[in-house]
């Protein structure tokens, strides 16, 4: 059996946000050790990452001012395409719990 869960934030349609902090993370994976379970698998493994753009992330004025989106895709925020934070922090901080 497997535990699966997101990482980063998960914006949903009604504005509100649910986010899986790296620390949480890393309290999940103990859990999922302790309970002997055989793995754990992160919802979206590609969006741990800094800088992943995403079109799709383009709506309302965003899409009409490509400087503006830039420049909040600059300061590294948690989005649907991507957690904020560099490259792998998730995948690492869920590998060294579940691995030992």
């Amino acid at each position: 059996m497997v535990w699966g869960t997101t990482i980063g934030c998960a914006p949903d349609t009604n504005g509100a946000d649910d986010e899986v902090t790296v620390s949480e993370a890393e309290f999940i994976a103990q859990e999922v050790v302790d309970l002997g379970l055989r793995g754990m698998a992160e919802w979206s493994i590609n969006r741990d990452t800094d800088h992943r753009l995403n079109q799709g992330d383009m709506y309302g004025d965003l899409a009409n001012n490509i400087e503006l989106y830039e420049y909040l895709f600059s300061l590294h925020r948690c989005t649907f395409a991507q957690t904020g934070e560099p490259d792998g922090t998730y995948t690492t901080a869920i590998s060294s719990i579940i691995n030992g």
